[in-house]
């Protein structure tokens, strides 16, 4: 049987498809009056996508283009799942710990996707960029450069080449220009990572910090921190790109909270733990994103962690070692 959630979100979209339906309407507003917590609900989705549309700049040329190739069935799809993990995070979560977790800047942003979603979309010069789950970039294209502004999550890009206008990926660490045409960049408001899948990038931290530059070339990755540049580390191109191609999480000796960090951006609902206490487990392995429980099972018998599960939508991730000694 659907939630009241789902059949809340179900007459939405119902009705957003058939605005000028009275019968259908009549019939909504029966289903409000045959019970309280069917108005309440409804209440909540429209308050909180009504704020939240009404912050949306107006779409520019870019933005535009973006949307041409997206289907109507499929901008359906994508409404029908952001409504729906709306209404359960609506009626679920504290205000507060739905702000944290879908900030305005994702809300304001020309191109997201939702929990668990991929997009790949063509921007105006041709380039090709890949949003994986939870993530939220702003187009910038004029006639003297090409600019995303990454605010979140990550992205695959393929650069069409442009003598006259650089290519550059901004973050709230620095910068990527790029000098070829294949890489991924991602943020997680810790850090910024960039990995080479082909050719080669300058990158630079903010003009506020110490000037750091590095290339980065195919093979090879680097993060950015609000404390300048890391280490440059080698990668295998290839297994990148099939982790692209087939959904899934490839580490190698990363910390733990930063692995859940992204099994949080693929899973609907709410995934807590506490970042500080599992930083210093790290995990080298392949994890499925569109099936995050199996990847949770999977970290479970690798380490002394412990997942509870409030609810299907809530569920949180312990150290036992922390836990039992309490």
């Amino acid at each position: 049987m659907a939630s009241v959630a789902e059949e809340a979100a179900e007459w939405l979209l119902r009705l957003e498809d058939e605005p000028g339906d009275a019968a259908l309407l009549a019939q909504f507003q029966r289903w409000q009056a045959q019970d309280p917590a069917h108005a309440v609900a409804v209440k909540h989705m429209q308050g909180l996508i009504a704020q939240l549309e009404g912050l949306r700049p107006q779409s520019g040329v870019a933005h535009h283009a973006l949307e041409a190739g997206i289907t109507q069935q499929h901008r359906r799809k994508q409404l029908k799942r952001g409504v729906n993990l709306i209404a359960v995070l609506v009626l679920a979560l504290p205000l507060g710990m739905l702000l944290q977790h879908y900030p305005l800047a994702y809300w304001l942003s020309d191109v997201r996707t939702a929990t668990a979603e991929w997009q790949s979309a063509q921007l105006p010069d041709h380039s090709q960029i890949t949003l994986s789950g939870h993530s939220a970039v702003d187009v910038d294209f004029t006639a003297q450069a090409r600019t995303i502004h990454l605010r979140q999550g990550e992205i695959l890009i393929d650069v069409a080449k442009d003598a006259t206008r650089p290519f550059v990926v901004n973050t709230a660490h620095g910068s990527v220009t790029a000098l070829g045409t294949r890489f991924v960049v991602s943020e997680d408001g810790q850090a910024t990572a960039v990995a080479m899948l082909e050719s080669r990038t300058k990158v630079a931290t903010i003009p506020s910090t110490a000037p750091q530059t590095a290339v980065v070339t195919q093979g090879e990755a680097i993060k950015i921190t609000s404390q300048g540049l890391g280490q440059i580390h080698v990668i295998d191109p290839a297994s990148i790109s099939d982790a692209w191609r087939l959904h899934q999480l490839v580490v190698q000796d990363q910390p733990l909270s930063e692995v859940l960090a992204v099994l949080a951006r693929h899973r609907k609902g709410y995934l807590h733990f506490n970042a500080e206490a599992l930083a210093h487990y790290q995990v080298t392995a392949v994890l499925p994103l569109d099936d995050t429980d199996k990847a949770l099972q999977l970290l479970t018998e690798s380490f002394p962690v412990r997942v509870k599960r409030f609810t299907p939508w809530i569920v949180t991730v312990q150290n036992i070692s922390v836990t039992d000694s309490h």
